[in-house]
């Protein structure tokens, strides 16, 4: 049985800047800038509260393909 992880979820913030949240709670784990390119990035919520028991998410964004 292979395990899924979920990805990332893409949100601007008041200044403009874009990051990668967590999936479960929502909270800024990366900032992406114009020229970034990542595929498969394993990340951890730092969130104490997230209601993700492992806390685990997956970053894919290339600034070509990815839809905001």
């Amino acid at each position: 049985m292979k395990i899924v992880k979920k990805q990332a979820v893409f949100e601007k913030d008041e200044d403009g800047v874009l990051w990668a949240a967590c999936p479960y709670c929502k909270k800024k784990a990366q900032p992406l800038l114009p020229e970034t390119k990542v595929y498969m990035l394993p990340c951890i919520c730092r969130n104490n509260k997230c209601p993700n028991p492992k806390r685990e998410f997956i970053i894919n964004y290339i600034n070509d393909v990815c839809l905001i």
